[in-house]
């Protein structure tokens, strides 16, 4: 008897994309009372949706704030921020308020903060940051305070290697110690042991070029010292990085190719996770499900232009799953996960340089079971192939 065996390789995204098809997860909702990209979103005490900021149709930096009630699927004013701003960061205290910090006016970066309280509607002055910022990153601690990194400084100084520490407790900042190297546009995250990782970015202006970095740092706040850790794969920038549920740091995007990395704080290592479907190079939005999976929307395209194109990623098995996208092209907008499950994506770029009022729903369809044998795709730069064997019998 002779077996004969092939193999007929098939993208893995093109498979993935077909099974889904149709699946249906987005569904119109409310839409904001103000056009807005680059602004934030941030998921409060009560299951409301604070939306802050951003820049409005005509360019320039918004003072307006809405608040998203998903009983109703409808926006309210609330506010307005005491400074109009884009590209600040929002972060959510421990007691439910909301901190606003730096960004930029007018192109200027801003060293104002001021601080959202939910059960009065009303943004108020706080102390400010010693060191004007935007394009920085904020997260907060296990123990509640905030770190604020790099970012734009004034004045065309380029990237600042600045760090500050905000106390909720007595509304003060205090410098633990810079970076070792300045970066803007860079991505930070909590690690389980209460570490934070910065990761990428752009650095100082060589020969009129941003240099794009693949190195990290990693900030302990048991002493507040910064040390470095294993270089990226890639070379990112504006890209989108989360903590998944398995404690890896998952980064997506914002480089010249389309890839993601997952990172190990046990190994402190890198590696390559497939290859996304489409190249995102900035403005997308990278969102933890319910169930562990990854949810990428929009962004957009290296030269120019908002997406309209979603994936998903599993950890469970290292893929990406092509899903139908938004009913928009967006990219800048914000994705943020509500207490039912669902992803709000809110504003953001849209097709021909327009800034997007409307919103969506984003329901996760069921993984798919796919039965056939997968291996990585390591000649082409990551993701996978599919193999599918057929046995071709003859006896005699």
């Amino acid at each position: 008897m002779k077996i004969f065996r092939f193999a007929i390789v098939i993208p893995l995204f093109f498979l993935f994309s077909w099974l889904s098809a149709g699946s249906g997860p987005w569904s119109p909702t409310g839409g904001m009372q103000g056009a807005r990209r680059i602004h934030t979103a941030t998921l409060l005490d009560d299951e409301t949706v604070l939306v802050a900021g951003g820049l409005g149709p005509a360019g320039s930096a918004l003072a307006t704030a809405e608040v998203y009630n998903p009983a109703t699927g409808t926006w309210s004013g609330t506010g307005p921020l005491q400074n109009a701003r884009a590209y600040h960061t929002a972060t959510r205290l421990a007691d439910g308020r909301v901190l606003i910090a730096g960004g930029q006016s007018s192109g200027t970066p801003l060293n104002s903060v001021e601080i959202y309280n939910p059960q009065t509607g009303i943004f108020t002055q706080a102390n400010p940051l010693s060191t004007a910022r935007t394009k920085h990153t904020a997260t907060r601690l296990n123990d509640g305070r905030v770190l604020v990194v790099g970012g734009l400084g004034l004045g065309g100084s380029g990237a600042t290697a600045s760090v500050e520490l905000y106390n909720p407790a007595t509304g003060n900042w205090t410098a633990p110690g810079d970076l070792n190297g300045a970066r803007e546009q860079h991505t930070a995250a909590l690690l389980s042991n209460g570490q934070v990782l910065v990761a990428g970015g752009f650095s100082a202006v060589v020969l009129g070029q941003f240099s794009r970095l693949d190195s990290i740092e990693i900030f302990n706040p048991a002493n507040s010292r910064w040390t470095p850790g294993a270089t990226m794969k890639r070379s990112r920038s504006a890209h989108r990085m989360i903590r998944l549920a398995n404690g890896r740091l998952l980064a997506v995007g914002g480089a010249e190719s389309s890839s993601a990395e997952l990172y190990d704080a046990d190994a402190n290592s890198w590696a390559l996770s497939g290859a996304p479907a489409t190249s995102r190079f900035s403005g997308h939005s990278l969102s933890l499900l319910e169930d562990g999976r990854v949810a990428v929307v929009g962004g957009s395209r290296q030269q120019g232009g908002p997406l309209e194109t979603a994936e998903i990623y599993s950890p469970t098995t290292g893929l990406w799953v092509v899903v139908p996208g938004p009913g928009e092209s967006r990219a800048f907008h914000t994705a943020t996960r509500l207490t039912s499950g669902l992803l709000l994506v809110a504003g953001g770029q849209g097709a021909g340089s327009s800034t997007l009022a409307s919103a969506e729903l984003f329901e996760a369809p069921d993984p798919p079971a796919p039965s056939l044998l997968l291996y990585p795709q390591l000649a082409l730069g990551g993701g996978f192939r599919i193999l599918l064997f057929v046995n071709n019998q003859d006896e005699g």
